[in-house]
C-alpha cells in the first residue's frame, strides 16, 4: 500500500527472529520482501544484497520455485543500475528453470517481463513486445491484477521509449489500464507514479 518505512521495520524485526530460530525458508522470504522495499525506495545496493542472499538460499536448498520469484526482482535491480548482461545471466536462468516442463501456471509472467524489460533497454523492439504480449496474456489467464498493472506500464515505458508513430497513444492506452487497477488493489505509490506518467500524454 505504499507504506515503504513500516513494511521495512515489520520485515527487519521478523529477520531478526527467524534468523535467530535458524528458519531458512522464512529468512529467504523475509529477504526477498525486503528487497522489494528497498528497490522501491531506490536503494538499489541494499536490494541487491537481500534478494542475492535469498537467492543463495534457494540454490543451496534447491527451491526453484522460490528461485523464480527472486531472479525478476534482481533484473529488476540490474536493469534499473544499468547492469544489462547480469540482467541477461538471470533471464538466462529463469528460463533454463522454467524449460523442465512443469506446469509453472502465473510464474513463467514475471521471467518473461524481465526479459521484455531487457530487451527494450537494447532496442529489441519485437522481441519486447512478444515478452510483454506473453507476460500479459499469463497474468489474465491466472488472474493476476497487481502484475498485470505493472506489466501494462512497462509496456507503456517501451512506447514512449520508442517514440515511434502510435507509440504515444499505446502508451496512453496501457497506462490508463494500469491506473485503473492500481487504483483498484490500493497500489498506493504505483497510482501516483502512473498519474505522473500519464499526465502529459492526456494534454
Amino acid at each position: 500500500l505504499g507504506r515503504l518505512n513500516e513494511a521495512r521495520d515489520y520485515l527487519t524485526r521478523m529477520l531478526g527472529v527467524w534468523e535467530a530460530r535458524n528458519q531458512i525458508a522464512a529468512i529467504s522470504g523475509c529477504s526477498l520482501a525486503l528487497a522489494a522495499c528497498d528497490l522501491e525506495a531506490g536503494n538499489h545496493a541494499l536490494a541487491e544484497r537481500s534478494a542475492t542472499r535469498s537467492l543463495d538460499i534457494c540454490r543451496r536448498g534447491g527451491n526453484v520455485l522460490f528461485e523464480l520469484w527472486v531472479l525478476p526482482l534482481l533484473c529488476d535491480v540490474y536493469l534499473q543500475t544499468g547492469r544489462s548482461q547480469d540482467t541477461a545471466d538471470c533471464v538466462e536462468r529463469g528460463f533454463a528453470l522454467l524449460a523442465s516442463g512443469e506446469d509453472w501456471r502465473g510464474l513463467p509472467a514475471p521471467m518473461h517481463l524481465a526479459r521484455a524489460m531487457l530487451a527494450a533497454t537494447e532496442r529489441r523492439w519485437h522481441d519486447a513486445e512478444h515478452d510483454f504480449e506473453t507476460a500479459l496474456a499469463i497474468n489474465r489467464r491466472y488472474t493476476l491484477p497487481f502484475d498485470e498493472a505493472k506489466t501494462l506500464a512497462a509496456w507503456a515505458r517501451m512506447h514512449l521509449g520508442r517514440g515511434s508513430t502510435g507509440d504515444r497513444e499505446h502508451a496512453r492506452e496501457r497506462l490508463g489500464e494500469a491506473l485503473a487497477i492500481f487504483e483498484r488493489v490500493d497500489a498506493a505509490r504505483e497510482v501516483e507514479n502512473t498519474r505522473v506518467t500519464l499526465e502529459p500524454l492526456r494534454a
